[in-house]
């Protein structure tokens, strides 16, 4: 085992750190492929059809314009216009967002070092922070826009459990199949509209330039969503191997954690430690992630 593996979505395969050998604890990157987008879905150049938020911050204009030429839908452009607009002259005070908190260990961890931060959390509120409910899918876009001056960080960790290996029978997800199949319940449906939500807040992220975190674990086949892939194809994504067992979590968990700032996640890998997980255990961890 060694240094973090960071892997950068889309890389060609014959560039030279790509044919290195090696797994998810190996040295080197591997790449990880962005699907090709059909020719009908291909963005075109257009001028972007917004200007209310032009009296924000110029950047903002230019980020829409952004966007418009990425090929976002117009409800969603629309959506973010909207939400910026109903802003006024927003506060630009956030030095973190963690969407998903869960315990909010990202979030408190930025305040006990004194700098500000946000989360946001479904078990706070069912309406406003519910990425789900068109209210809360506002607020969340509202949140990671006043990170703008702070350029700070937004931590993303979407729930998990409908795209890890141990409900692929019932959803039915694969590389090849990540929605699921077709006849899917109202939760995978909910999953699959999740992501794409939390990739339209990614999307209008990297277009302003600010960092973000993305967690999920080894297994999960969430990078093969339409959306996530749309996402890579269009700007830079990097990711890296870690141990949340080596960060102090009740299990090893392997986990791949995706941004568009490579610095922010190619230095976090280190070694599970045998003392506390027993070396054969730690052997076989290895393996299953090579």
């Amino acid at each position: 085992m060694a240094a973090s593996k960071v892997v950068k979505l889309n890389q060609k395969k014959s560039e030279k750190h790509g044919k290195k050998k090696g797994g998810k604890c190996g040295k080197g990157a591997k790449k990880v492929k962005a699907r090709p987008c059909p020719v009908a879905q291909r963005p075109t150049m257009a001028r972007c059809p917004f200007s209310l938020s032009r009296k924000l911050h110029s950047k903002f204009a230019a980020m829409l314009q952004i966007l418009v030429c990425a090929g976002l839908p117009f409800s969603l452009l629309a959506m973010i216009d909207k939400t910026m607009e109903h802003m006024g002259s927003p506060d630009f005070d956030l030095s973190c967002v963690e969407l998903f908190a869960g315990v909010k260990t990202v979030a408190r961890g930025f305040q006990y070092y004194g700098f500000s931060a946000a989360t946001y959390e479904i078990a706070d509120d069912g309406i406003y922070q519910d990425i789900l409910n068109p209210l809360g899918f506002c607020f969340a876009l509202s949140l990671c826009i006043r990170l703008f001056k702070e350029a700070g960080l937004a931590w993303f960790a979407p729930v998990c459990s409908s795209w890890v290996w141990i409900n692929r029978h019932t959803s039915g997800r694969s590389q090849e199949r990540p929605l699921g199949y077709q006849q899917c319940s109202a939760v995978q449906l909910a999953m699959n509209v999740m992501v794409g939500r939390c990739m339209a807040c990614l999307t209008m992220m990297c277009a302003l330039g600010l960092p973000f975190i993305l967690e999920q674990p080894s297994t999960s086949v969430m990078e093969y969503h339409p959306c996530f892939q749309f996402l890579a194809r269009q700007f830079r994504i990097y990711k890296a191997f870690v141990w949340m067992g080596s960060y102090g979590g009740d299990s090893p968990k392997g986990t791949w954690l995706y941004s568009n700032v490579e610095a922010l996640i190619k230095d976090l890998y280190l070694p599970l430690c045998d003392k506390k997980w027993g070396a054969k255990m730690v052997r076989r961890l290895v393996a299953l992630n090579t």
